[in-house]
């Protein structure tokens, strides 16, 4: 059997009910907060006392109210807190707002509107992405942005990212074009897997492609959403079906209305073509 082992925080607890023999601790790196037995603890090697918690404490900005003791005001069987599971399942885009105070990042939640969307990158019916017909302007900025920002440095050697971290955001080049990218993982010693953030594709680049990113560019949410047909599940998935996906909606405008929860990072969605014909029923009932 295989354990998996967590960096964790005591906390001090004023409610003297419960069992004495366990501790109110906190999971430092998915933002969890248990009560444990005491005979389940290990000493933290030193190696780890420096690494930085990966789960980043947020509330929603000029939302939730918080009284003097930075704790929400709304009681905890509030029917609020059932619609923000229901939206904030699994993955989901966020800005970071400017104002942060010592406990908590404010920040605004990005959930996709209905609307007609360009579709930019498809996988299978169950994951393919597009930026809404609302963004296209500020997209195009953003792109032109980064190519003036980019072009402006001549042989500037503080653009190398010189570590590989996962996750770490970076930019590359393609053609005369710029664009956002994260890490995914290293393919060798040379080449890393990146994912376009703003087009939702994947490709393999050399690491002396990654470029450092300026923070004016970092905080701009990704421009592309994750989306799935309803109610396609990962069984429905042939090459047949992805193929079809690829002839009727990729580069295509398209209306997209939301049709419940996210699952497993998309959200499923009705998809409408320009001939008002709707795609789930062309594909699904096939």
């Amino acid at each position: 059997m295989k354990y998996l082992f967590w960096k964790i925080l005591f906390l001090v607890f004023e409610d003297f009910s419960y069992d004495l023999q366990k501790f109110r601790i906190y999971f430092i790196d998915i933002g969890q907060t248990e009560f444990i037995s005491g005979n389940k603890f290990r000493q933290l090697p030193d190696e780890f006392l420096d690494e930085p918690a990966l789960a980043i404490p947020c509330r929603l900005y000029n939302v939730c109210p918080i009284n003097g003791n930075e704790q929400p005001i709304w009681k905890s069987d509030d029917k609020v807190y059932d619609e923000l599971q229901r939206l904030m399942v699994n993955y989901i885009s966020c800005t970071v707002r400017p104002k942060q105070d010592q406990v908590y990042y404010d920040v605004e939640i990005m959930i996709p509107d209905d609307g007609y969307y360009w579709i930019s990158q498809i996988y299978s019916a169950t994951e393919f992405h597009a930026f809404s017909y609302s963004h296209r302007h500020r997209f195009d900025g953003v792109c032109k942005d980064l190519k003036a920002y980019y072009d402006s440095f001549v042989n500037d050697q503080s653009l190398n990212v010189t570590v590989i971290l996962i996750g770490n955001l970076c930019a590359i080049q393609q053609g005369n074009k710029y664009y956002r990218v994260i890490i995914k993982r290293r393919k060798s010693q040379s080449k890393v897997l990146v994912k376009l953030i703003d087009r939702g594709d994947e490709i393999i680049v050399d690491t002396t492609e990654l470029l450092q990113i300026d923070n004016k560019f970092s905080t701009i949410p990704a421009f592309v959403q994750p989306f799935r047909l309803h109610p396609c599940d990962e069984s429905q998935n042939s090459a047949n079906v992805t193929r079809q996906l690829k002839k009727l909606l990729f580069n295509q405008w398209v209306y997209i209305t939301q049709q419940g929860s996210m699952i497993n990072g998309s959200y499923p969605v009705e998809v409408i073509l320009s001939n008002q014909q709707s795609l789930n029923k062309m594909i699904l009932q096939q």
